[in-house]
């Protein structure tokens, strides 16, 4: 519990101290996918009220006025929420500019195999996997007790690599996390942190660096 905001907040705070950043604080309570709301401890919010409560956040923020504003990510139940916030206060503010983008996106699978940090296909990635346990453990060490946990068969790649979206009801006999956890460790999760954000610091500077070329590019 708590893994996504740990790792979030880990890295906005190293992101905003790079970039000169006001950074306010994480979001923690959001909308969780049906197939882990169910968990004892969770607290899932429905997508439409996180809509407007991000869309809150925001407009709170341009009104203290800034007009530049990056929104870290660490949750994929956040994505849908996020993005049309962001469309509909980017709508109402004309002089802004909002930027989404999630963590786990600057490791994409075909950069986890090449440095060959774990042995899945898909280099780690998937809820609660060994990618994800060593970003948690590169923060909160005390929290991972991989000898609890069992090695999972890898989570399948129904499209050979095409982004998709699944979202399931329910998952039967699930232990909410997947693939070989045996292979996380806190000295792979600061490796990947770092590459994180180094990739999340480029994309901030070079986007205020261009701030004035038109388009969503």
């Amino acid at each position: 519990l708590g893994a996504d905001a740990i790792i979030i907040s880990g890295i906005s705070e190293r992101v905003a101290a790079r970039t000169n950043a006001l950074l306010f604080p994480t979001i923690r309570f959001t909308q969780c996918p049906a197939h882990t709301a169910h968990f004892t401890g969770t607290i899932s919010v429905r997508p439409e009220i996180m809509t407007m409560y991000f869309a809150d956040v925001l407009r709170n923020i341009l009104h203290l006025g800034f007009r530049r504003v990056f929104i870290l990510n660490g949750h994929d139940g956040n994505t849908g929420p996020g993005r049309g916030a962001i469309a509909q206060v980017a709508n109402e503010v004309k002089d802004a500019a909002l930027m989404f983008a999630s963590w786990w996106e600057f490791l994409p699978g075909e950069m986890m195999r090449s440095l060959g940090m774990f042995k899945q296909a898909n280099g780690g990635h998937g809820h609660g996997g060994p990618l994800e346990t060593s970003a948690v453990a590169a923060f909160r060490p005390d929290l991972i007790h991989l000898e609890k946990a069992r090695d999972l068969p890898e989570p399948p790649d129904l499209s050979g690599g095409t982004p998709y979206f699944l979202q399931k009801s329910t998952a039967k006999d699930w232990p909410g996390y997947s693939g070989r956890v045996s292979e996380a460790s806190g000295d792979k999760g600061r490796k990947l942190v770092q590459i994180s954000e180094d990739s999340i610091v480029k994309l901030i500077e070079n986007w205020l660096d261009h701030g004035d070329v038109p388009g969503s590019w």
